[in-house]
């Protein structure tokens, strides 16, 4: 879950400076630029919500009747 909460604070970064930099107008919103920023919207999204239920590795047993 480290890496999780890793790129979820990489990605948080990267959006507050572009939102600085575009209020202090050093940032001009070209498509590329609004590719990047939505790009990293969703990754940090998905980092942020990104649920583990249980282990993967781990089986129940079940008797069958």
């Amino acid at each position: 879950m480290a890496d999780l909460n890793n790129r979820y604070g990489r990605e948080s970064v990267k959006l507050a400076n572009a939102a600085d930099r575009i209020k202090q107008g050093t940032l001009t919103l070209t498509p590329e630029v609004e590719e990047r920023i939505t790009n990293a919207f969703l990754f940090r999204n998905d980092a942020q919500n990104y649920l583990v239920f249980g282990d993967p590795g781990a089986r129940l047993r079940v008797e069958q009747a």
